[in-house]
């Protein structure tokens, strides 16, 4: 006789869901606030140009090229994951 527990097959299913799911959301937002620390950077570099009488233009579009978990596909999987999952959280505009 073999016994079967599906729910805990459905648990292990799901927890490993949420951990994929969990490092996709670390991985989106470790990329957002490195993107944030360069662009000030970025700002803060060209202000210091500026204000010497140099004025270079600033490659804003490379800084948000560098990091490709940082996109609008990958924003949309996590906020329907989220949705999916009834997750509620201040993160991707959902109310906590």
């Amino acid at each position: 006789m073999i016994v079967t527990f599906p729910h805990i097959s459905r648990t292990i299913l799901y927890q490993k869901d949420i951990k994929k799911e969990s490092e996709r959301i670390s991985r989106f937002i470790t990329g957002s606030n490195q993107i944030l620390d360069e662009l000030d950077q970025a700002i803060d570099d060209m202000i210091e140009h500026m204000s010497e009488g140099d004025f270079s233009e600033t490659e804003i579009e490379s800084l948000m090229n560098k990091n490709k978990a940082v996109n609008g596909r990958e924003q949309k999987k996590i906020e329907s994951f989220l949705d999916e999952k009834n997750i509620n959280t201040k993160a991707f505009g959902r109310k906590s």
